[in-house]
């Protein structure tokens, strides 16, 4: 199996295309591209070749996003919770997480009367009542509502399989 490149995952958005999006796909969005930082420092990928601070600007982040890409780098997780052993990069990751605990879910839809833990995950929830799908693949045209789920398909014209089994070796795209 290849290994998985930045390249691979990262989806560079044009300013047009940036400005087409609302404040919670872009946040979304943010939150998916520092997944897959995570993720690929998680597994030994180098960052050497990268500008960081390019990447961060072009996926339009702020300081705190490059802040916060640091600690990933140097694997500084400064916020633990006293449940249990888990700690976390940023305070906000701590906050949610602590939710998980208390079963606090502060976000309701309006229509549904569903409710969330977060504010993100409210808004992604709202897009089944809209059928609303911005996120257009450039190679055949199929839309999704989020772009995790673009970047999710367009692995299946890169053959990416990006997260393996550390039983059997077996790898996923999903």
């Amino acid at each position: 199996m290849d290994a998985v490149t930045y390249d691979d995952v990262h989806i560079n958005f044009t300013l047009e295309e940036w400005a087409l999006l609302n404040p919670s796909q872009k946040s979304l969005y943010k939150d998916v591209m520092l997944d897959t930082y995570r993720n690929l420092t998680a597994i030994g990928y180098s960052w050497d070749d990268h500008n960081i601070e390019e990447i961060c600007q072009s996926s339009r982040s702020h300081r705190r996003h490059l802040q916060r890409h640091a600690k990933i780098n140097t694997g500084e997780k400064p916020y633990g919770s006293l449940q249990n052993s888990e700690v976390f990069v940023c305070h906000n990751s701590l906050k949610l997480h602590k939710r998980t605990h208390t079963g606090v879910k502060t976000h309701e839809c309006n229509q549904c009367g569903k409710v969330f833990e977060s504010h993100g995950h409210l808004q992604i929830h709202k897009k089944t009542h809209t059928g609303g799908k911005p996120c257009v693949c450039n190679q055949c045209g199929k839309a999704y509502s989020r772009v995790s789920c673009l970047q999710i398909h367009k692995r299946t014209y890169t053959r990416v399989k990006p997260y393996e089994c550390n039983q059997c070796g077996k790898a996923f795209a999903t």
